[in-house]
């Protein structure tokens, strides 16, 4: 019967050691739940502010405003007018062109609101229902919410105004009928092209005393107006790296005349980035960059009062900055030189070179043919470098160094779970055969004792 037990013991330890291996080597499924669906819509930046309907039912006029604090496009935006079946009655397509934020536009049936800033739809738009809807939604651009006014709470032949938005339809309070205080603004529309551009850039201006103000100073950028009619900058802003903030210009430039910018947007000295970067006009709302003033200026290193500047030839290169005049471009034999160093390296001497990193001499290393090592030693192919040859006493050997093999989890857990079985079947054989080990023991106790 003991006998029986260890053997069972045995082959429940076998089949514990073999499910644990098998647990190891299979790794746990993870359930990842499907995505949601839904997409969180943003709220219109554009919203119906003011309406009336005329007593007869017809849309009199509608103002639209940009309540958001950027810049809207109109491109897309469409007010429909459904009925209470949600079938359209009539669409209107908001006019082209772009709305400043806090700005707003009048559209009119032509004859309740009159001016040059109002948007006629004329009398094209069906006779209304009170339990129609007007609602406001781009076409193109799904993340936004539409705007709706429902009339069902409007009394035709009055002036309402938007007051409060309750479960995200807005609400509307009747105000008087005094059309003449409605605010219509223009569209906005950039400038299609910017006529002149940047024809030099200071970013590393010299070092100056207290005491001295020249503009050379400091950063600047160069303006020359080549065109014959005057140049505004009033609709343009200056940009200076992707990351910074756009600086609003102003003034007119005459012809054949040159102007330079030195302040920055909080009325500091302008700093350019010293290792490269862009310059650039834009409007002055950012909408569109006039790819004729991008320019991009290298990296001056240490080079102290050296301008990046475009010659009467066409072409950019190092400059002695001029604010006031033509570009005084470096002749190309100069254009190496260090302005704050007087140790000007021209040409190297014969048998040597000029060490681009360090702009100092050294010999010229003929690379193509690596000298012979000394005896006994090999060249090394990773170094380049010659070596000790190494040579083993037992052969081939010697030729592969001994490798550690680094453990895995799940050698580790096999292991543990052998060791673990391993015990546990130690323990449970010396409780079976307690009495026979005992005896043993007793035994060799007595043998032990006796010899003594």
């Amino acid at each position: 019967m003991k006998n029986f037990a260890i053997w069972l013991s045995t082959i429940i330890g076998f089949a514990l050691i073999i499910s644990v291996i098998a647990f190891c080597k299979v790794g746990a499924i993870n359930i990842i739940p499907s995505p949601s669906n839904t997409t969180t819509r943003l709220t219109s930046p554009l919203a119906v502010s003011e309406l009336k309907i005329t007593e007869d039912g017809f849309l009199a006029f509608m103002q639209v405003c940009n309540n958001e604090k950027s810049i809207v496009n109109l491109n897309g935006w469409v007010i429909n007018i459904e009925s209470n079946t949600n079938s359209v009655i009539h669409e209107y397509t908001l006019p082209n062109g772009w709305l400043e934020s806090g700005k707003c536009i009048v559209l009119s049936d032509g004859e309740s609101v009159k001016g040059e800033a109002v948007k006629k739809f004329g009398r094209d738009i069906d006779k209304l229902n009170p339990d129609d809807k007007i609602i406001l939604f781009n076409k193109n651009d799904n993340y936004y919410n539409k705007e709706v006014v429902s009339l069902i709470n409007l009394q035709f032949g009055f002036r309402y105004r938007k007051s409060t938005s309750k479960n995200k339809d807005p609400v509307y309070t009747k105000i008087k009928n005094q059309e003449e205080d409605l605010v219509a603004d223009e569209v906005y529309f950039p400038l299609d092209k910017f006529e002149i551009s940047p024809i030099e850039v200071l970013s590393r201006a010299k070092d100056c005393s207290p005491l001295q103000n020249e503009i050379e100073c400091g950063d600047y950028i160069k303006f020359y107006n080549n065109t014959n009619n005057p140049i505004d900058f009033s609709g343009v802003r200056l940009r200076t790296g992707k990351k910074s903030a756009a600086i609003p210009l102003g003034g007119i430039i005459n012809p054949h005349e040159y102007v330079v910018f030195n302040i920055d947007s909080n009325g500091d000295n302008l700093e350019l980035i010293n290792s490269g970067s862009f310059v650039w006009l834009e409007d002055v709302n950012g909408v569109k960059i006039y790819e004729n003033t991008l320019i991009e200026y290298p990296d001056n290193g240490s080079r102290k009062g050296i301008s990046w500047a475009l010659g009467a030839d066409g072409r950019w290169n190092w400059a002695t900055p001029n604010p006031y005049g033509e570009n005084k471009i470096i002749p190309p034999q100069e254009n190496n030189l260090k302005p704050d160093s007087s140790n000007i390296i021209k040409s190297c001497p014969p048998g040597q070179e000029l060490n681009l990193l360090t702009n100092r001499c050294r010999k010229i290393q003929d690379k193509s043919e690596p000298d012979s090592c000394p005896a006994g030693q090999e060249r090394n192919p990773d170094t380049g470098r010659c070596r000790k040859i190494q040579t083993g006493s037992s052969g081939d050997k010697n030729k592969f160094a001994v490798e550690d093999v680094a453990a895995s989890k799940d050698t580790i857990a096999a292991w543990w779970a052998v060791g673990g079985i391993g015990i546990s079947a130690l323990g449970y054989a010396g409780w079976e055969w307690r009495r026979e080990i005992g005896e043993i023991l007793y035994k060799i106790k007595n043998i032990i004792s006796g010899g003594k």
